[in-house]
């Protein structure tokens, strides 16, 4: 995994991997919800895939927090994983 900070400051980790049919990137970031609060890691999976037809690009998108408590990673959950599919325009 690569580190490299964002333009504004925060520290991530990356890492990718080429599979025959699909792409997998996964990183890690760390992030402050609150100015005085300690860093939290935010864990992020996504599939990439692209049709056969190379028309249709769906990602598969898992977020999960480790440092949060079970309970708050899992309501958080719903609102940050899913799948998202967008179709090629023509040009």
């Amino acid at each position: 995994m690569a580190t490299t900070p964002s333009p504004g400051g925060v520290s991530g980790k990356c890492n990718a991997q080429l599979k025959p049919k699909y792409l997998i990137v996964e990183s890690v970031v760390l992030s402050r919800p609150q100015q005085a609060a300690s860093p939290t890691r935010m864990h992020t999976k996504e599939k990439w895939q692209l049709s056969s037809d190379a028309k249709i690009l769906t990602i598969k998108s898992d977020v999960d927090f480790p440092d949060f408590p079970a309970d708050i990673s899992a309501a958080v959950l719903g609102t940050t994983s899913g799948t998202v599919k967008d179709k090629r325009a023509r040009p």
